[in-house]
């Protein structure tokens, strides 16, 4: 008999057929997921009708899986994987992308078929902050704090931005957890600011969460962090209205961005920013690829189109960073 973990190989060999012929035939005779398919023939054909234009054809995909949590009853198993799903593309590029995803295997009519498939994480949801904290941070006025800035001299006033520390952070740590920060469930934008303050971009310290940008981790069981952070909004809303220290330029297009620049994202378009990531590389027509947290991701193209979250409602603010803050 075909057991579910038969299946469950079955369903990985056949997703790395599905990214490089965006055909979803191949799971059609034991994926019974209605919802599943709408999402994924979304994404797939935003895939193919962008090939093109990205300078990115998949030449080929390799998915591996490990299983980190199973329950296993006699007709019903739900289990959750940490998904590992690399690309291969015909310019000479390749990106991953680590995720977690919780499949339900139902026994029925003498076999073993997959009724749901659900991503665990989603780029989607943002970091709890009431409306009111993140608004504040447009008050923020800078204030630097020499003692957290790793023994620089206050005589120091021009500080440069290494963009490729912070690039190498990001490549170091885009699939793990640095051991030095607190990790969220949604840390997109808590490894974007780990990444800039790589780069060499001064903390704004203020003691106050709602105010500047620092990190000082736990103490006696409370959160010593400012929202802008963790938060996607609440970075972007500090960028806006610094202007020492790490502070910013809005640029009009993608291709205008730097290595260790900024990509700010509105799901919904509404001025909510719920995503956050950072520029590592460029494809050879000068697309932004980039590195972020949530849904691990490595050069990955910069609009995320393969993603569930993006809409036609989407909008993006391209942040440059000076070469001297």
């Amino acid at each position: 008999m075909i057991t579910w973990k038969s299946i469950l190989n079955n369903f990985i060999k056949d997703s790395n057929r599905m990214e490089v012929e965006h055909s979803l035939d191949p799971l059609r005779s034991y994926v019974m997921d209605q919802n599943y398919y709408r999402l994924e023939s979304h994404r797939l054909d935003r895939l193919h009708k962008y090939s093109v234009k990205r300078d990115q054809k998949v030449l080929r995909s390799e998915t591996s899986a490990r299983i980190i949590q199973v329950n296993e009853q006699e007709r019903l198993v739900v289990v959750i994987l940490r998904v590992n799903k690399r690309w291969e593309y015909d310019n000479g590029k390749d990106s991953e992308q680590v995720y977690l995803e919780q499949l339900t295997f139902t026994y029925r009519r003498g076999e073993w078929v997959i009724t749901k498939i659900d991503r665990v994480q989603s780029e989607r949801s943002p970091r709890p902050a009431s409306f009111a904290e993140q608004e504040q941070q447009k008050l923020a006025q800078p204030y630097i704090n020499r003692a957290v800035l790793s023994n620089r001299s206050e005589a120091i006033r021009a500080i440069p931005y290494h963009r490729q520390l912070a690039v190498n952070y990001a490549n170091k740590w885009w699939n793990m957890a640095n051991p030095a920060y607190e990790h969220f469930d949604v840390d997109c934008t808590n490894f974007v600011s780990q990444c800039l303050f790589a780069g060499g971009a001064p903390m704004n310290y203020t003691g106050r969460r709602e105010t500047g940008w620092w990190y000082e981790g736990y103490e006696h069981g409370r959160e010593r962090w400012s929202f802008s952070w963790a938060v996607a909004n609440s970075l972007q809303l500090y960028l806006q209205s610094s202007h020492s220290g790490l502070h910013t330029v809005t640029v009009d297009s993608a291709r205008k961005l730097a290595l260790a620049d900024i990509i700010s994202y509105d799901w919904d378009g509404d001025t909510r920013y719920q995503h956050s990531a950072i520029v590592t590389g460029f494809t050879p027509s000068g697309e932004p690829l980039v590195n972020a947290h949530t849904n691990d991701s490595r050069d990955r193209l910069w609009d995320y189109k393969d993603s569930y979250a993006w809409s036609e409602r989407t909008r993006y603010t391209f942040v440059h960073i000076p070469d001297i803050l």
